[in-house]
């Protein structure tokens, strides 16, 4: 049973990792496409 509480930060961290990876790429698509990503958009009202 000790071991699953290391395991579970594992993948709790893994995940975070993995959902900030994601931002970057939606950033990077949206730089190259030479638009703004949507959050830029949606603040200019």
């Amino acid at each position: 049973m000790a071991g699953a509480v290391p395991l579970v930060g594992f993948g709790i961290d893994s995940s975070i990792e993995v959902a900030a990876a994601v931002v970057v790429l939606v950033r990077l698509l949206a730089e190259i496409k030479g638009g703004e990503p949507d959050e830029a958009r949606s603040g200019r009202r």
